[in-house]
């Protein structure tokens, strides 16, 4: 471990997230009533990049106290365990998981991340239209790397389900505008994309009931409670309708 208030041999690591000021605050107040970076040192690459502790770096600089540092002591280190130690100061968000593989060039992660940028969607959305949900074991494999982007088929069906959603969207707020600030809600449209994925739900089916009833629609707080909303009004004198039994998101 070495120590120094030379601070410019210092460099931001590509894969690091950017510095949030209220953290490097609360650590300056923290260093001010006792000075413990000695015993958390700075952890950086062969090449001067923090890998960890960018935020107590800054706070070393605004204190003008010296900075203690380690190089890693592997060329491991100096990848994967730099989700592992920020994720240990504060939890990633799947976003950050997708820049960081997105960054180290992974094709399923690059892919994903044009996909979502392309269709401007929110990262659970893209998601949950490719994969038709989000699970828990899904969540894991993600945060892991082990994310596989899906065929061309699989995508294809994903824009039809999107061009649903916003006909959807589209259609509701045109005829009810008091409903247009629920019309971005994540369970109402993880709902509609595993209402879509019933290969018995006919789309034009489903609008003309919606058109007739949509006296039924309302907000939700949940997506299965949409779900059911969703079957409620497609199954309206419908001669063939949904079967809802176990059906659960």
């Amino acid at each position: 471990m070495q120590r120094t208030k030379d601070y410019s041999i210092f460099k931001k690591h590509p894969n690091n997230r950017e510095i949030i000021q209220s953290n490097v605050e609360k650590i300056k107040k923290s260093i001010q009533m006792r000075n413990l970076l000695e015993f958390r040192p700075i952890l950086v690459d062969s090449e001067m990049r923090v890998m960890d502790g960018q935020h107590r770096l800054e706070a070393a600089k605004l204190l003008g106290i010296p900075v203690y540092y380690q190089r890693a002591a592997s060329e491991q280190e100096e990848t994967h365990e730099i989700i592992l130690l920020n994720a240990y100061q504060k939890a990633w968000s799947n976003e950050d998981f997708l820049n960081y593989y997105t960054s180290k060039g992974i094709e399923s992660y690059v892919k994903l991340s044009n996909f979502k940028q392309k269709n401007n969607l929110k990262l659970k959305e893209a998601i949950a239209l490719l994969t038709s949900g989000w699970s828990g074991d899904f969540g894991k494999a993600f945060k892991e790397g082990k994310f596989v982007f899906p065929n061309e088929q699989k995508v294809r069906e994903a824009l039809t389900n999107l061009d649903k959603i916003k006909t959807f969207i589209s259609f509701v707020i045109e005829k009810t505008p008091h409903n247009r600030s629920i019309m971005d809600s994540a369970a109402l449209k993880k709902a509609l994309i595993y209402f879509f994925n019933i290969h018995q739900v006919n789309f034009d089916v489903f609008m003309k009931k919606l058109e007739v009833r949509l006296d039924l629609f309302r907000q939700c707080n949940r997506a299965q409670t949409y779900l059911e909303l969703f079957v409620e009004i497609y199954n309206w004198r419908n001669r063939d309708p949904v079967d809802a039994k176990d059906m659960y998101i």
